[in-house]
């Protein structure tokens, strides 16, 4: 519902007065892309505090359309969501004209040899097992998981059907 005061009535027009304009200036105080701090506690301000985002809005100097799309990306993504790249300035590298002792580099050397060669002997024991023909048991009924004692199960190298059909004819 508009109120009179909201609105001038100019020849049976009803014309709403201007909004004011928000002073949008890329300054040190009023940054065009403010910090996440900054943003977290605009939000807080409206939407826990219940203050009006009007009047937040006219305090910070930021649009109502700011704030809203702010809140949008801090409940997608939380805080980091509202984080600026662009106003991530790139901090001075750690020195890193350190010299490392050679006594040091020796050490990884050998570390690195050590786990490599670990590594080569796994690698050829998968290998082995893979061409390894499986072994199958003499008692079927014992294969499944049972009793666990199986200290009386007697092993019998697998055959190629071939190798049947010979030991039957002989």
């Amino acid at each position: 519902m508009v109120t009179p005061a909201e609105n001038t009535y100019i020849d049976g027009f009803v014309t709403r007065e201007k909004q004011k304009k928000l002073n949008l200036k890329n300054t040190t105080e009023h940054p065009r892309n403010p910090p996440a701090e900054f943003k977290l506690k605009v939000l807080r301000r409206c939407f826990e505090n219940g203050e009006s985002i009007k009047l937040v809005s006219e305090e910070t100097g930021y649009s109502r359309v700011s704030i809203y799309l702010w809140r949008k990306r801090y409940l997608q993504g939380g805080v980091f969501s509202l984080m600026n790249t662009k106003n991530i300035k790139p901090e001075k590298l750690p020195d890193t004209d350190r010299k490392i002792p050679s006594e040091e580099i020796e050490s990884f050397r050998k570390q690195i040899y050590e786990l490599q060669f670990e590594v080569d002997i796994l690698k050829e024991t998968i290998n082995v097992l893979k061409k390894r023909p499986r072994r199958r048991l003499e008692r079927p009924e014992e294969q499944g998981e049972g009793s666990g004692d199986r200290r009386h199960e007697r092993e019998v190298p697998a055959t190629s059907p071939a190798s049947k059909d010979e030991a039957t004819k002989e």
